[in-house]
């Protein structure tokens, strides 16, 4: 589960910074199970969902500090496959 956590946080579809608008997009599915990843990274020692996605992240592509969180819409087109 970790290595496909870290393919997913790693595809622009699913995280997008932007530090000069002040904002990083994440994908809706954080959104909607925000408390269960919130509450897995609590109990890890860490924080905000931020940690949490940064946990997968690399050294080079942490998400910075301060950075607004927002969702990207979902595209239900992708149930269809």
């Amino acid at each position: 589960l970790d290595a496909e956590m870290r393919k997913f946080v790693a595809e622009e579809r699913n995280c997008r910074v932007d530090e000069a608008a002040g904002v990083v997009m994440l994908s809706k599915i954080f959104d909607w199970f925000r408390e269960d990843f919130e509450e897995y990274e609590a109990s890890q020692g860490g924080g905000d969902l931020v940690d949490y996605v940064n946990r997968y992240r690399p050294a080079d592509g942490q998400i910075p500090d301060g950075l607004k969180v927002d969702f990207i819409k979902y595209d239900k087109a992708l149930n269809r496959h």
